[in-house]
């Protein structure tokens, strides 16, 4: 059954400061080139072995000098499954686990750096033993922020949605219209309440600066990403998610999605726990 508000851990609710939360234009940051990484668990693995074999792997590349030197951030995002039945009763259907990863450095050349290093080839390659490249659709992605609060919560609960485009629209049409649709699911009074973060995650086009890294991601077994979005919501706690998810406005928009781009159709949407393997 789908939790309420006050079946939640009471120590895991914290009182947001929503008075400094900001409806702002959508920001790409110019800084930062992003890889997106998402991997499905194998059939053949449980959830548990698989997050343990993904953690260490990634703990293996992180101690690489060369790592150290060019990664600005590294998240891992593994799925919980506390709100599982609330996102089933809006019409996500369930499906297999999933890992995302988020990773980012200052350019293309430290990008190049990392993959063009012979230990870091090593790592990710032997992983997979269990399933670590053929799980994964990695792509290089600009990233809008449509929300940023400059008091987010110290320690944020994150919800995470992976959504893959219909064969009946076109990859730049599907686009269009999902930045509609967060447009107008953002300006709901229940989203500017709870939401302190909200941002996009959609395929960069893979021009001449990215096209050599590119190659070289997929030199890596990578499979070639299938189209598709990612999106990631902080709010200060579960509760508010929890608010959210039950709210009437929410599942009056839910339902419209689902019709107009079928959201629901081979997308992925789950509580997200983070673990921050570089942060700066």
């Amino acid at each position: 059954m789908p939790l309420r508000p006050e079946q939640l851990d009471k120590g895991a609710t914290r009182p947001l400061n929503r008075t400094s939360t900001s409806l702002m234009p959508a920001s790409n940051p110019k800084d930062r080139v992003t890889v997106i990484s998402i991997r499905e668990v194998p059939p053949h693995l449980s959830k548990e072995a698989f997050e343990t074999n993904v953690r260490a792997l990634a703990d293996s590349l992180m101690a690489l000098p060369v790592c150290k030197k060019n990664f600005l951030r590294y998240d891992l995002i593994f799925q919980t499954p506390s709100l599982d039945a609330n996102l089933r009763a809006l019409g996500f259907l369930e499906s297999r686990p999933h890992v995302l990863s988020i990773a980012e450095c200052e350019s293309s050349d430290h990008w190049a750096e990392i993959l063009a290093d012979p230990e870091f080839a090593r790592i990710v390659t032997e992983g997979e033993k269990f399933g670590f490249c053929s799980s994964a659709r990695a792509f290089f992605a600009d990233v809008a922020t449509k929300i940023d609060s400059s008091a987010a919560a110290v320690d944020p609960t994150c919800l995470f949605a992976v959504f893959k485009a219909p064969t009946r629209l076109p990859q730049q049409e599907y686009f269009q219209k999902l930045d509609e649709l967060v447009d107008r699911a953002l300006a709901l009074p229940i989203c500017k309440k709870v939401f302190s973060k909200y941002s996009m995650h959609l395929p960069s086009n893979v021009d001449m600066n990215l096209q050599n890294i590119d190659s070289m991601l997929r030199a890596l077994d990578l499979p070639a990403p299938e189209p598709g979005a990612v999106f990631i919501t902080e709010v200060s706690s579960s509760g508010d998610l929890v608010e959210l998810l039950a709210h009437p406005d929410i599942q009056k928009f839910a339902m419209e999605a689902m019709h107009e781009i079928e959201i629901h159709v081979n997308g992925v949407a789950s509580l997200g726990n983070v673990e921050a393997k570089v942060k700066s």
